[in-house]
């Protein structure tokens, strides 16, 4: 999992794959093809497989928070079937390039692995509505320096977005945040608010 962004390692494997076969231009396209191919050099994920995970990282109904950008058919909910990788271009998305950039530590760190959660990929922890995240972020930032005025302690505050203790700190903040509560449809991947379609 990378420690100034939360997304885990297939993730930030495919990313990279990504910028390199771009070759780090940031509006330049290319044909899945090339990219599964780059995905299973670098990391050995088959192209089958790869290609599912590239297009799940591009899908809005999917992650909140999309690190890919695909041109052409990556399906839709009514019609899960995608268009083959020959026929499809990818390139990191405006949020992947924040992504690698907060990994090269260009960027401060960003919770975009807190955001996404790991449900889409058989993980535990559930997609978070991102404007609620950041409310809970500034709210655990605003206490820290009022905690450290009154301590006189140093006034800067350092989160990692991968460490289980950030995350229950996120936890506490985001049940408590003011904005509509986001959740996921029972037995759908698409994101309902308030419990409806």
């Amino acid at each position: 999992m990378g420690d100034r962004t939360g997304c885990g390692l297939t993730e930030l494997a495919i990313l990279e794959a990504l910028s390199a076969a771009t070759g780090g231009r940031p509006r330049a396209h290319v044909v899945c093809t090339k990219a599964v191919a780059a995905i299973e050099e670098r990391i050995g994920l088959g192209p089958r497989y790869g290609y599912e995970v590239l297009l799940d990282l591009a899908r809005p109904w999917i992650v909140p928070v999309p690190t890919v950008s695909v041109v052409g058919n990556k399906g839709d909910r009514d019609f899960p079937e995608a268009s083959g990788p020959e026929y499809t271009e990818c390139r990191p998305s405006h949020a992947g390039q924040i992504v690698l950039d907060a990994e090269a530590r260009r960027l401060a760190p960003v919770p975009v692995g807190v955001i996404n959660g790991t449900t889409y990929r058989g993980g535990m922890q559930p997609p978070l509505e991102p404007l609620r995240v950041l409310a809970a972020l500034r709210g655990l930032l605003e206490a820290a320096a009022r905690s450290s005025a009154t301590a006189r302690a140093p006034s800067a505050v350092s989160f990692t977005a991968g460490r289980p203790s950030f995350r229950s700190a996120i936890a506490a903040r985001y049940a408590s945040s003011p904005l509509p509560l986001y959740a996921m449809h029972p037995g759908s991947a698409a994101r309902t608010r308030c419990g409806t379609r």
